[in-house]
């Protein structure tokens, strides 16, 4: 097998037919078509790379997308790779054409100083071969909008209607995001006003619906926080039905509770509330009747580390000194397999040093590292994985290791 980026429209194209062949949806070759021809004669933006694998005579098998983003990593921007529409032909599956196009992919990222790659995935099982391992765990909470009458409705509202309004919650949103790592710096071409209402990420779970967007600002005229969201009619009744919140920013408690105020207005059409919220906001607390809250945490997205060492060099540490050493087992980028001696002071790292040999104050694996760089884990949760052993010095790696926000929209 030939591994190589794609390097024509043509084979865009074929990779774009492989994906609808392997996840079983309708090719719509023609639009497919003048898309990347217009890419490829710059009349339209590309913001990601293809790699794909290849018979001998040029047949492609497998194909897979690449983005490159600027994430928040403990209050910074470091870049991370994001892989997507990862395909195969079903007569090509298991051949290890996916493995040597992600080997691939990884060495062209790490030769290119990413820190980080995530994905969004079809099986956890078959990511966490490749290092991959789950790093957000959102909560997704749908409540009866009626429960929300007690909030205030203090602040003035006004409805997103032009990419003036998107500016706002461009501000808004660079801001929300500082504090939680994998929040993406979106790139320029996201914020603009779509014809389906949509700006920002594109929502790909209302795929088809017109999307409605509100700004909320105080008493000062200070833009505080703002909603993207869709309507989902009820199956009993299509008069009415859920406001499916995909994208909600707030700058204080005062701003969530308006919002939850404003979404109370709503209710002779959305009798029901859908939204994720971060871990720590639980609406059953908040309402009259917590027993009408319906609670569900899934599993939203995989990450994995691609640089260690840069990667404990960007993280924040302690303010006061110390050292500690790791030692890290990476199956597929075997590498990365070591012993890591890690230097801090005044939170930043000083020195981080590698040998292929050592003594570690604690045993760990690249998935379960990720877990713990990013903040999913602190040291007590991973300390129940079954691959952590901790050796000696816990007070330094407790210190170390602490629970973090993380970005779940």
């Amino acid at each position: 097998m030939i591994i190589r980026k794609l390097t024509s429209w043509q084979e865009w194209l074929e990779a774009e037919r492989i994906n609808s062949i392997s996840f079983l949806h309708t090719f719509e070759k023609e639009k497919a078509k003048k898309k990347y021809k217009e890419q490829a004669e710059g009349k339209q933006p590309r913001t990601e790379e293809a790699w794909g694998s290849f018979y001998e005579d040029g047949t492609m098998a497998s194909s897979l997308k690449v983005y490159h983003h600027r994430q928040i990593f403990d209050g910074q921007e470091i870049d991370c790779g994001e892989i997507d529409m990862v395909s195969s032909l079903p007569e090509a599956r298991e051949s290890g054409n996916i493995r040597n196009i992600i080997q691939a992919v990884f060495a062209d990222l790490i030769d290119k100083d990413f820190v980080f790659s995530f994905l969004h995935p079809f099986s956890f099982i078959y990511y966490r071969q490749f290092g991959y391992e789950l790093c957000s765990s959102p909560m997704s909470q749908k409540l009866p909008v009626a429960e929300l009458k007690n909030f205030p409705r203090d602040y003035k509202v006004k409805m997103v209607e032009k990419d003036e309004d998107v500016k706002i919650i461009r501000s808004l949103y660079e801001q929300f995001i500082q504090d939680k790592n994998l929040g993406i710096v979106r790139p320029e071409g996201d914020w603009h006003l779509r014809e389906d209402g949509d700006f920002g990420s594109i929502d790909f779970f209302s795929f088809g619906k017109t999307k409605y967007g509100y700004i909320f600002f105080d008493d000062k005229n200070r833009a505080r926080g703002y909603i993207k969201f869709s309507f989902e009619p009820s199956k009993e009744n299509f008069i009415i039905g859920s406001m499916n919140i995909s994208e909600m920013v707030y700058d204080s408690p005062d701003a969530f509770q308006n919002i939850m105020g404003f979404i109370y207005k709503m209710r002779a059409k959305c009798e029901m509330l859908s939204l994720e919220l971060p871990e720590e906001i639980d609406m059953a607390t908040l309402i009259p009747n917590g027993d009408k809250v319906d609670r569900r945490r899934f599993s939203q997205s995989m990450a994995r580390i691609l640089n260690i060492r840069k990667a404990l060099e960007f993280m924040r540490h302690p303010e006061d000194s110390g050292i500690y050493t790791l030692e890290v087992i990476d199956d597929f980028l075997p590498q990365n397999t070591g012993f890591y001696s890690v230097s801090y002071n005044g939170g930043k790292v000083q020195t981080v040093t590698f040998a292929s040999d050592g003594k570690a104050d604690i045993t760990v694996n690249v998935q379960t590292l990720c877990q713990m760089v990013l903040g999913l884990l602190d040291l007590n949760m991973a300390s129940y994985r079954l691959d952590v052993k901790i050796h000696s010095n816990k007070k330094t790696l407790a210190a170390v290791f602490t629970h973090k926000k993380i970005f779940n929209q």
